[in-house]
C-alpha cells in the first residue's frame, strides 16, 4: 500500500472499518494489539482434540481461517508496511507445510471465500478511500481478472453464498444488518438487522445461518455481559427466519461442523450443540486454556472432520 499518498480521512476510514469488521472497539484491542494465531488440532473419534500446533506464530494478526475442500486453507494475515497495516490473503498447503500469499496488492483483503464454481475466491477488499466491497479474485491472484461483484453495496463486512447469482452479506451500520444480494440485478434486500458476523450454510441443507444479538432488557445495568447471542435459520427459498439455539454466554463466532454440529468458543472453552438433536443443550467438549489462555474467537473444520483450526488471542 502507498501509505504516503493516505491522508487523515483515509487512515480514519481504516481504522473504523478494522473496529466494525471485528464487531468492537474491545475486541479490536484483543485481536489486533497483541494479535492472533491461527492454532490447529486433529479431530479424533467423539471429538477428541490432540496435536495441537501454531500454524502462525508470530506478532500480529493472523485470522479468518477458511478450509478449502482438498484440505488445505485460506486465511488474512496482517502486514505493516511504513507503520501502517494491510491484510493481505494467504493460503496454507497444510501437508506439505507452506505459506504463501495469494495477495500481494495496495488495497487490503479480507474474509477469503471460495466462489460456487470453486474455481475462485471471493473477499472483502478495503480501497484507498477505506471502502470495502465484494470482490472475486482468481486462484492464483490475477489482477486482471479480479472483478467488484457489488459496486454499489457498501461497506460489506462479510459474505456468505448461496449460490452462483446469490449471496448473503453482513453490513456494516448502526445497526449492522444481514442483506441478501442479487448479483446479477446487482441489488439487495434487508432482511435483518443487529445480527453478527459469522455467515454459513447449514450443511446438507437449503437453509443459511447467522447470528442476531439478544439484549436482555430486564438487566439495570446494560453491559455487554447482559447480551448474548441467538443463532439463526434462514430458509434460501422463501427468506423465513427462524431461531435455532441460543450460544453459550461469551461466545460470540461459531462454525458449524460436516455432521450439522456447531461449536463455538466462550473463553479458551470450546462447546457443541447438535441440530439433529436440537433439544439437548451446548456441551463442553475441550478446554484449550493451555494453547489460548487469553481466549478462542474464530473457529473452522475441514470438510473431512480430521483438522480443526482455531483463533487465539495473544498474550
Amino acid at each position: 500500500m502507498n501509505c504516503r499518498k493516505w491522508g487523515n480521512g483515509v487512515v480514519a476510514n481504516i481504522i473504523i472499518f478494522i473496529v466494525s469488521l471485528i464487531g468492537s472497539t474491545i475486541q479490536v484491542h484483543a485481536q489486533i494489539t497483541p494479535g492472533t494465531d491461527i492454532w490447529l488440532a486433529d479431530i479424533n473419534d467423539g471429538f477428541a482434540l490432540t496435536n495441537h500446533r501454531n500454524l502462525t506464530n508470530r506478532e500480529g494478526y493472523d485470522n479468518q481461517p477458511f478450509f478449502l475442500p482438498n484440505g488445505d486453507m485460506l486465511f488474512t494475515r496482517e502486514l505493516t508496511t511504513k507503520n501502517q497495516p494491510q491484510t493481505d490473503i494467504f493460503h496454507a498447503a497444510l501437508s506439505a507445510h507452506a505459506l504463501s500469499a495469494i495477495t500481494n496488492t495496495q488495497e487490503s483483503e479480507y474474509s477469503p471465500t471460495l466462489t460456487p464454481d470453486k474455481n475462485r475466491i471471493s473477499l472483502i477488499r478495503v480501497n484507498n478511500e477505506g471502502k470495502q466491497h465484494l470482490w472475486r479474485y482468481s486462484f492464483p491472484y490475477d489482477k486482471h481478472a479480479s472483478v467488484s461483484l457489488l459496486p454499489d453495496i457498501e461497506p460489506v463486512g462479510y459474505h456468505a453464498w448461496i449460490n452462483e447469482h446469490a449471496v448473503l452479506l453482513f453490513v456494516l451500520g448502526e445497526p449492522h444488518t444481514l442483506q441478501r444480494a442479487n448479483l446479477l440485478t446487482k441489488e439487495s434486500e434487508i432482511l435483518d438487522r443487529d445480527i453478527g458476523p459469522s455467515l454459513y450454510r447449514i450443511p446438507e441443507e437449503l437453509r443459511m445461518s447467522y447470528t442476531r444479538r439478544v439484549r436482555n432488557t430486564s438487566s439495570v445495568n446494560q453491559s455487554e455481559d447482559s447480551e448474548t447471542w441467538q443463532l439463526m435459520a434462514l430458509n434460501i427459498k422463501n427468506n423465513q427466519i427462524e431461531p435455532l439455539t441460543e450460544l453459550p454466554k461469551g461466545a460470540y463466532y461459531y462454525a458449524w461442523t460436516p455432521d450439522q454440529k456447531v461449536l463455538a468458543a466462550a473463553g479458551s472453552t470450546i462447546w457443541m450443540w447438535n441440530l439433529k438433536v436440537p433439544s439437548q443443550p451446548w456441551s463442553a467438549q475441550a478446554s484449550l486454556s493451555k494453547h489460548c489462555p487469553a481466549g478462542i474467537t474464530r473457529l473452522a473444520v475441514n470438510a473431512s472432520m480430521t483438522t480443526l483450526a482455531y483463533v487465539c488471542n495473544r498474550t
